[in-house]
């Protein structure tokens, strides 16, 4: 039947996942990108209706009229608003910006002649990421653990970030004159160059970069923030600030050319813990974020330099999928037979502040970059009406944290790991770090037991903790699992990491494979939130609570999506079902609803069942 103008088809398309097989483009599950719907059904017939009305509350024909209009047209519960989008205003000139040359300290670079990053990688010892069998890496009966490729030559496409990360700018400059990228991998010809002097030579030394800060930066820092993120101590929002963007930003461009620029208290509230307690985390001023932005894409293009392939946490084009894959490429294809699982006590809130320094000092000598650090990591923590100063710690939820605490790590353990604990064992070594997790894995026992008796104190040297629970050495791989199939005794355990417990398997082929397992605590947290959240929302419009749910769900499969994950996915997907028919229930007293009427509602408005969004290449593993 042809519908007629103005109302839309009933049961056009069912719902499908956001991702295709082989796109690993990461969404949030807040954004606007990852809540909708496009090809779900957009209105619904009369029998369906009739199931809606009843779970908002009630059964009358009053409600079906009023749900699907006078002409069939959607109720507002299906409206879409398309938001009109500025033209872009003609690029700032280098004249205007004031901007001037870069200048570094140190020996001349090395051009554009100098080694590839990759060549960088293999020379620490990486294990190389290569298509087909392991023969073909020198390995004689390893198996195979490639995830699932885009490109013909067998590189991993990198997992683009959501455009408020850093990622793909969707929204044009509402006010002024100042260009704003489409994607942050195209860098400005400033940044460029600045990346090129940090990877040509790693001692030169940058006395001059301060100069880059323009208000034309600034305004690129400012539309890269989460419009929704709560406001600090001064009560700004994203909003309020956004209605003269353009004089606000230049205003505070005015204070750091002049240095009446003053970072302002960090707001504190408190988090839950997995393993109970209360996270802090501090949140700082709108204008403290927009600088805090402008100096990390700065410090970004010098560091990433720098920072060696075992790290994936925070960082442009990487991400926990791609740690992953790498734990498993190590575990099916190196001779791994141990495992250090380790976790630092309060990371963010135990750095030295003046070690931090003297390494950034390494490579940034500029002053006034020098000076605007040590404002952020030195600015109070406003708490309870209460002014308090720490002695240590960067503020976990600062803009610039993440990259602080990176660097911080990077020579405490990174590099001491790959220039002085390698050279010095047995057999082979690697190690896998997001932020402050980490895991280390070794081909013999005395190697893991010799670091994991040095690697205490020196963390110590560095005022860090290991927690004393979560750190632990267990026998685990390929070896381990053949002598426990061959002499017996107690199986080889398994290890959590970035919300997955890794355990050893075999595949259809009778080789040793890895799985990995949504932690059960992390299922549990999950569906608490969404049970939670239908609570507050119940009294919503189904239509708004279906299309949440779905963005939900959608963020859900998109991280724990894994290849042998699935029955865990399958287990969130029934129980959101279940709990989103519960508080359907509860929102009217003395009205049902029946799970005949539950499952009309579904098949008018389905939530997204579970998909793999990180395929492997094949079913099994290869020999």
């Amino acid at each position: 039947m042809k519908a007629q103008p103005g109302q839309r088809r009933s049961g056009q398309a069912g719902s499908e996942p956001c991702l295709s097989s082989g796109d690993w483009r990461g969404r949030s599950v807040g954004s606007e990108e990852a809540g909708r719907e496009d090809a779900a059904p957009k209105s619904f017939t009369v029998a369906e209706a009739d199931a809606v009305s009843l779970a908002e509350g009630s059964i009358r024909t009053t409600a079906t009229a009023r749900s699907l209009g006078a002409a069939g047209v959607p109720s507002p519960g299906h409206a879409f608003t398309r938001i009109p989008q500025e033209p872009g205003r003609p690029p700032v000139s280098s004249r205007e910006t004031g901007m001037a040359r870069l200048t570094a300290k140190g020996p001349a670079p090395a051009g554009r002649d100098a080694p590839a990053r990759g060549n960088e990688r293999a020379s620490r010892g990486e294990v190389p990421r290569r298509r087909g069998r392991p023969e073909t890496a020198g390995m004689g009966r390893e198996e195979s653990y490639d995830p699932h490729r885009t490109e013909e030559g067998g590189e991993l496409v990198r997992a683009r970030t959501h455009w408020r990360e850093g990622g793909e700018q969707t929204d044009a400059l509402v006010e002024g004159d100042m260009p704003v990228p489409r994607d942050r991998a195209r860098m400005s010809p400033e940044l460029d160059r600045l990346a090129e002097l940090a990877r040509g030579q790693k001692a030169v030394q940058f006395t001059s970069i301060a100069h880059l800060l323009t208000v034309a930066a600034l305004a690129r820092a400012f539309h890269r923030l989460r419009k929704e993120a709560s406001a600090g101590v001064d009560g700004v929002t994203y909003a309020e600030y956004d209605r003269q963007a353009r004089e606000n930003l230049q205003q505070l461009h005015d204070r750091l050319r002049s240095g009446r620029y003053r970072a302002q208290p960090l707001r504190r509230v408190y988090i839950p813990k997995e393993a109970g307690g209360e996270r802090p985390i501090s949140i700082p001023a709108l204008e403290d974020k927009i600088v805090q932005r402008a100096v990390l894409e700065l410090l970004e293009a010098i560091y990433e330099q720098d920072f060696l392939g075992c790290s994936y946490g925070f960082r442009p084009g990487r991400s926990a999928q791609e740690a992953l894959d790498e734990i498993g490429r190590v575990i099916c294809r190196r001779p791994i037979r141990y495992v250090v699982e380790a976790d630092i006590c309060a990371y963010f809130d135990a750095i030295v502040r003046s070690q931090l320094m003297e390494w950034i000092e390494k490579r940034v000598r500029d002053g006034s970059m020098l000076r605007l650090i040590g404002k952020w990591i030195h600015a109070g923590i406003l708490e309870d009406g209460r002014l308090l100063v720490t002695q240590t710690g960067v503020g976990q939820g600062q803009v610039i944290s993440p990259l602080l605490a990176n660097i911080y790590l990077h020579y405490v353990l990174d590099e001491w790991f790959e220039d002085v604990v390698k050279p010095r064992l047995r057999g082979e070594a690697y190690e896998i770090r997001y932020a402050d997790d980490f895991i280390l894995c070794f081909q013999y026992r005395e190697d893991a037991e010799k670091v994991l008796a040095v690697l205490g104190k020196r963390f110590a040297k560095y005022g860090l903790t290991l927690h004393p629970e979560k750190t632990r050495l267990l026998e685990f791989g390929r070896e381990a699992w053949r002598q426990w199939e061959e002499a017996g005794g107690p199986k080889p355990g398994t290890f959590d990491f970035l919300g997955f417990t890794h355990i050893g398997r075999r595949s259809r082929r009778g080789n040793f494979t890895l799985h990995v397992r949504t932690i059960r605590k992390r299922l549990r947290q999950s569906l608490k939130r969404v049970s939670a959240w239908c609570q507050r929302h119940r009294h919503d419009p189904v239509v708004e609570q279906w299309r949440a749910l779905n963005a939900k769900l959608r963020g859900h499969y998109q991280y724990y999506g894994r290849a042998t994950n699935f029955r865990r996915l399958w287990a969130f997907y029934r129980a959101v079902r279940r709990i989103w028919r519960k508080w359907l229930n509860r929102r009217t007293r003395g009205k049902s609803l029946p799970w005949r009427v539950y499952e009309e509602l579904l098949a008018s408005h389905p939530l997204q069942r579970p998909y793999i969004a990180r395929p492997w290449a094949s079913a099994g593993s290869h020999v």
